[in-house]
């Protein structure tokens, strides 16, 4: 039984070492190049979705008519951050 507690303890011990090391394969200039282009894939699926979101605001104005139209879609700018 002792035997089987230090052979998991070992491997254990062993498989926490060996993820260091495959880590330290990429260099770092990769490593953030790859982290980079992972952000801004991201900020990019943000924006288009926020794009879309906005489209169907205003799709749901034009229901409207008059000062209702109007009071709608400067809610839906004022949600979306638009001007």
């Amino acid at each position: 039984m002792k035997k089987l507690k230090l052979n998991m303890v070992a491997l254990a011990l062993g498989c926490a070492f060996s993820t260091g090391a495959l880590a330290e394969n990429i260099p770092k200039n990769d490593y953030r190049a790859g982290g980079n282009k992972a952000v801004e894939a991201r900020k990019a699926a943000v924006a288009s979705t926020l794009e879309s979101q906005y489209a169907e605001e205003k799709k749901k104005c034009e229901t409207y008519s008059g000062s209702d139209k109007v009071f709608c879609l400067d809610q839906a700018k004022a949600r979306f951050g638009r001007p």
